[in-house]
């Protein structure tokens, strides 16, 4: 019978691992590489110290992914899927880790529901086909999290608590979202000591103590970043609204704009779905509080502790919304994988704590929403396949490499999109960013015809005084829009 059991795991490992690299690789390098991945490349091709430079001046994220790619980069080369791979290694990695992570605290059964999960959500798979580092992060979370419960709640801890150590020192050096999550940890750490064992307070307090002390030469620039004007100064405190489309976005039921491009989709869909869409989401939302409620009743610790660290994208929220800017989807996506279980758990415990008359109907209730919420997953999973959603920086490179001649100067709107288009162009014609109206003069001396290339126009130059100065001094020889709204104007003396 162990045997069998064993035999029947191995077969759905191995099924769930091709399931997981088929869409984790699948269309990976279909699309060009889009403006966060450009400045990704940009970061991880600098030397160390330049690397530290960069974060500390003007990079809003720690440097340690930046510091693998730099060695991935090395091994593998710079193709759009050497580049992408390693983040759909991690996020092959998470499915399997969430799968052995429910199997071992909770049942086979959990292990199962909850990899699936994360198996068909769209979010997932979005940054696990990005050469950024928020597929990394998001392994990393679950992984601390399950080293910190293990390292609780075992007696034998040692191990668990140096994994721990140096899997939270590689969170913290990750993506400074990576704190609050050790917060978490931390606050629960403190209840379960106080509840159940207090002998642990002093492994609690030196674990943490140790990872200040490993966090200690990064603190002024963690400081730095959250002074006004620093970490995602960009960001502004966000909305309730925000907060209820990144949840719905989370949970994978609803995607009403593709994550980091900004791309907004127009769903031409009958009222009948869109009121398919609004139950899901609410039974997606029951869930979880049924599962909040049953993780206090029940009393399972690992229950108990998943609960607390779903709690921490409402944390993000709250910090965002008082104290710094810092909430963005991106960040939630971190979390996909402890939803996922906590969605598992709860399916796998309440049918025990109700009536026995009651229970066939919340297993049919249950089963009802778990199909719901995986076919509106399954749906947004295949749209990201479907549809173009990163702006085609290879296109607008080859464009303009086939027709630029010799003395050409090419204008780029904005420094941040140099990465981006220059990862495609090959060509030597200068290229340059818009500064001041003096530089501007002196390339106008030296230069008959210009390539102006035009991306997040309304962030950069809202008012379009850009064009408008050329189209005075210039004229007007062609004009090429982009995916995305990357358009490119060749103007001539």
């Amino acid at each position: 019978m162990l045997f069998s059991n064993k035999l029947k795991d191995n077969k759905f490992i191995i099924c769930l691992f091709i399931l997981a690299a088929l869409s984790r690789f699948y269309r990976i390098d279909i699309e060009s590489i889009w403006l966060d991945e450009g400045t990704t490349i940009r970061l991880a091709s600098l030397s160390f110290k330049n690397l530290l430079a960069a974060c500390y001046y003007w990079e809003a994220n720690p440097f340690f992914y930046y510091f693998l790619l730099h060695h991935w980069i090395n091994i593998f080369g710079t193709s759009e899927f050497a580049l992408r791979s390693l983040s759909a290694i991690f996020g092959v990695m998470i499915i399997i880790s969430t799968y052995y992570i429910g199997k071992k605290l909770v049942s086979r059964n959990v292990g199962i529901l909850a990899s699936l999960l994360v198996l068909i959500s769209p979010l997932n798979l979005w940054f696990s086909q990005e050469t950024r580092m928020y597929a990394f992060q998001s392994l990393l979370t679950l992984l601390s999290s399950y080293l910190f419960y293990s390292m609780l709640s075992s007696e034998k801890s040692n191990k668990n608590r140096w994994l721990y150590i140096v899997s939270s020192v590689f969170l913290i050096y990750t993506h400074y979202i990576g704190t609050i999550v050790l917060g978490v940890h931390f606050c629960y750490g403190l209840y379960y000591v106080c509840s159940q064992e207090r002998k642990k307070f002093k492994l609690l307090l030196s674990t943490f103590i140790i990872i200040f002390i490993f966090y200690c030469p990064w603190l002024p620039v963690f400081y730095q970043k959250i002074s006004p004007g620093g970490i995602q100064h960009h960001i502004q405190p966000p909305t309730l609204q925000q907060g209820g489309e990144a949840f719905s976005i989370l949970s994978g039921i609803k995607i009403p704009y593709f994550v980091g491009t900004g791309t907004h989709i127009t769903y031409n869909l009958s009222s009948l779905t869109y009121s398919l869409i609004g139950l899901t989401l609410i039974l997606y939302t029951l869930i979880l509080f049924t599962g909040i409620i049953t993780s206090f009743i029940a009393k399972k610790p690992f229950f108990l502790f998943i609960t607390a660290i779903c709690s921490t994208p409402l944390v993000i929220f709250l910090i965002s919304k008082s104290i710094v800017p810092c909430f963005n989807t991106m960040q939630v996506s971190s979390f996909v994988p402890i939803f996922a279980l906590m969605i598992a758990m709860t399916i796998h415990y309440t049918p025990s704590l109700w009536p026995l008359k009651k229970i066939t109907i919340l297993k049919k209730l249950c089963m009802f929403a778990i199909i719901m919420i995986a076919a509106f997953n399954i749906y947004n999973t295949f749209l990201i396949y479907r549809l173009n959603t990163k702006e085609d920086w290879r296109a607008a490179a080859s464009y303009v490499e086939s027709r630029a001649q010799e003395n050409d100067i090419v204008f780029l709107n904005a420094p941040y999109i140099f990465s981006s288009f220059c990862y495609y162009y090959s060509r030597d014609t200068k290229i340059t960013g818009i500064g001041k109206n003096s530089d501007f003069d002196e390339i106008y001396s030296k230069y008959n015809r210009i390539w102006l290339i035009q991306a997040y126009h309304l962030k950069v130059d809202p008012k379009g005084k850009i064009k408008q100065r050329l189209n005075t001094e210039y004229n007007k020889l062609s004009e090429k829009n982009f995916t995305k709204k990357i358009d490119i104007t060749l103007y001539q003396k």
